[in-house]
């Protein structure tokens, strides 16, 4: 599942807390039975936390921001499914303002099963647009592919027209 990179950052900094807290609790209370003066000081704990925690989560920023980057390539085409039939080509044309959260591309999106059947061909790319990086894998229509009204493409195919 495709998570906004903003709570992947949130859940991944409280892990990167909540994980060196509890370490340095065990590790306090190791120390204390060696050094009765830890157990005295929590505030050094504390320090040593804040420490660790800030260098893991900046840690964390950079490499989700250089995975960002790193994805999107000029002429590289990503393929994903939106839906459970339905599957999103996405041809990456620029990258200049994917810090803005934008990049140049163009779509294609298919039903998959339509075109397998028959009953539809394959689309081709739509003209090259602006698209905002958190849209190019919404899917607004229904979990099995069909349209919003509750239409299908399938009603339009000559096979399913009856004779008069």
């Amino acid at each position: 599942m495709n998570r906004p990179l903003w709570l992947r950052i949130i859940r991944t900094t409280l892990f990167l807390w909540l994980a060196p807290m509890l370490v340095a609790g065990f590790v306090q209370r190791m120390l204390a039975r060696s050094y009765p003066v830890a157990a005295n000081h929590p505030l050094l704990t504390f320090i040593g936390l804040t420490i660790v925690g800030g260098t893991l989560w900046l840690a964390a920023l950079i490499a989700f921001s250089r995975r960002e980057l790193g994805r999107y390539q000029v002429g590289k085409i990503h393929s994903r499914f939106i839906a459970r039939d339905v599957r999103r080509d996405v041809e990456i044309l620029d990258i200049s303002r994917l810090q803005e959260g934008f990049i140049t591309a163009r779509v294609r999106t298919t039903n998959v099963l339509y075109v397998t059947k028959g009953l539809a061909s394959q689309p081709d790319f739509e003209p090259a647009r602006k698209i905002a990086v958190v849209d190019l894998w919404k899917w607004t229509g229904l979990p099995w592919g069909g349209l919003e009204n509750g239409t299908s493409l399938v009603g339009t195919h000559p096979h399913n027209q009856q004779d008069s």
